[in-house]
């Protein structure tokens, strides 16, 4: 079997884009919390909100990159989703502590 490489062209403002949502996806799907996932993703949050505006333009200038973007980065999504997630832990392992209504947590 041969490997070779290759070189393609992205669309910048959508490879950002998406890149923004593997990494979130990722890190929910490894166990992460709404917080660490936040604040793990604020640098690529920045740099996809910075130029989500630009998208349209992409797909005008060069369609093919901008297909070519999300095929590739399709693909990598797919995979985020695909993976399994840690076990969750088994119920018998949950012990929910009772309290009288109104006290606080």
């Amino acid at each position: 079997m041969a490997i070779e490489k290759k070189q393609i062209e992205f669309a910048k403002e959508l490879d950002d884009a998406l890149l923004l949502l593997i990494q979130v996806v990722k890190d929910a799907k490894s166990g992460k919390s709404p917080a660490e996932i936040a604040s793990g993703s604020l640098p690529a949050f920045l740099a996809a909100v910075q130029g989500i505006d630009q998208v349209d333009d992409e797909m005008t200038a060069n369609p093919a990159a901008f297909f070519s973007t999300i095929g590739y980065r399709g693909g990598e999504l797919a995979a985020a989703f695909l993976k399994k997630a840690p076990a969750a832990p088994n119920e018998g392992d949950l012990v929910q502590e009772e309290r009288p209504l109104g006290e606080p947590v």
